[in-house]
C-alpha cells in the first residue's frame, strides 16, 4: 500500500522506508520471540527431567490458572497458615524436640550410676550360718577423672539447643516476610490486570480513529501502522500480566505451604 501511494505521489520515499523499518522490526521480534520459546521450552523440559530435545511432548496453556479468580486470604490468616504447613518449620521444630530430649540425656548422664542389689541364699548343713539369708544393697559407680567431658558435652547440648531455636525464630520471620512479599505481588499483579485492560480499550480506540483517518486521507499508513503497534503492544501486556497474576497466586501458595 505504500508503494503504491508512493507511485500516486501521496507518500514518500521517508514514508515508505518508515514501513520497511517497521516490517523488518516485526521480523526481527518474530525471530526474538521464537528463540526465547524455544530456550524455555528446553529449559522446562530440563526441569522435569525430560530430555532438552523431546518432541514428544506438547504444552498447553494453563487456562485454569490464568481464569482462577482466587483472592488471597488475610495476611495473619495467611502467615499462621504458612508456620503450620511449611516443611521447614517442622523440620526445626523435630530438630529443636530431639535437642532437648539430648540436653536431658547429658544432664542425667552427670549423675552417678546406681544399681540395685540382692541376694537370697538357703544353706543345709552348716552350723554357723543361718539356713536362710538374704540382702539388698546399692551400688553407685561415679566417673569422676574424666576431666569434665560429660559436664562440657551437657554445655554443648544446651548451646546447641538455643542454636536451633533461633534458627527456628529466624526461619518463621524468613516464612512470614515470604508470605507478606507474596501478598503484595500478587496485589500489584492484580492492579497491573486492570491497568493492562484501560491500555488496551485506550489503543482500540486510537486504532479505530486512526483507520478512520487513513481512509479519510488525513492520515498515512505510518500512522497506522504506529497504532496497531500500539494496540499489539497493548495486548501482550495483558497477556504478560495474566501471567504473572497466575505466577504470584503460585508463589504466594508455596510460602503458604500449599
Amino acid at each position: 500500500m505504500a508503494r503504491a501511494q508512493l507511485a500516486s505521489g501521496v507518500l514518500t520515499d521517508a514514508d515508505v522506508l518508515r514501513v520497511q523499518v517497521a516490517a523488518a522490526n516485526a521480523r526481527q521480534q518474530a525471530i526474538q520471540a521464537h528463540s526465547q520459546e524455544l530456550v524455555s521450552r528446553a529449559g522446562l523440559l530440563a526441569l522435569m527431567g525430560l530430555p532438552a530435545d523431546d518432541a514428544g511432548v506438547t504444552f498447553v496453556e494453563p487456562s485454569l490458572l490464568l481464569a482462577s479468580g482466587e483472592k488471597a486470604p488475610a495476611a495473619a490468616a495467611a502467615q499462621e497458615q504458612a508456620l503450620h504447613r511449611r516443611p521447614e518449620i517442622l523440620q526445626i521444630r523435630l530438630s529443636l524436640e530431639a535437642g532437648e530430649h539430648q540436653r536431658r540425656a547429658r544432664q542425667y548422664a552427670l549423675l552417678p550410676e546406681i544399681d540395685l542389689q540382692g541376694a537370697y541364699m538357703r544353706s543345709y548343713g552348716q552350723i554357723i550360718l543361718p539356713t536362710n539369708s538374704a540382702f539388698v544393697g546399692l551400688n553407685a559407680t561415679w566417673a569422676i577423672w574424666e576431666w569434665g567431658a560429660s559436664y562440657l558435652a551437657y554445655r554443648a547440648s544446651q548451646a546447641q539447643e538455643r542454636a536451633v531455636a533461633f534458627d527456628l525464630e529466624n526461619q518463621k520471620q524468613q516464612i512470614r516476610a515470604e508470605v507478606t512479599s507474596g501478598m503484595a505481588q500478587l496485589d500489584a499483579a492484580a492492579s497491573a490486570i486492570s491497568v493492562a485492560e484501560q491500555a488496551i480499550t485506550s489503543a482500540q480506540e486510537a486504532y479505530r480513529v486512526t483507520d478512520a483517518q487513513v481512509q479519510a486521507g488525513t492520515a498515512t499508513t505510518t500512522d497506522l501502522l504506529e497504532a496497531q503497534s500500539a494496540l499489539t503492544q497493548a495486548r501482550l501486556n495483558y497477556l504478560r500480566a495474566q501471567y504473572e497474576l497466575a505466577i504470584s497466586r503460585v508463589n504466594l501458595r508455596r510460602a503458604m505451604g500449599r
